[in-house]
């Protein structure tokens, strides 16, 4: 039986080290209350929903 070869993987470089702005890459979740400044969908009780927007809240990024 032969040995299989693998391809290598890229592990570092400059892609790597370029910071991530990927909203499925969040590590926490957003304060609430947090509206889209795309879409305009609010994140209220732990989920993103329509609604109407709440007085003062924070505009980032929704993960759609």
């Amino acid at each position: 039986m032969t040995s299989a070869t693998h391809a290598v993987r890229r592990t570092s470089g400059r892609a790597q080290s370029d910071p991530v702005s990927d909203p499925y890459q969040t590590r926490k979740k957003p304060h609430e209350p947090t509206v889209c400044r795309q879409c305009g969908v609010i994140y209220h009780r732990g989920r993103w929903q329509w609604g109407e927007e709440p007085e003062g809240a924070r505009a980032e990024l929704c993960p759609a």
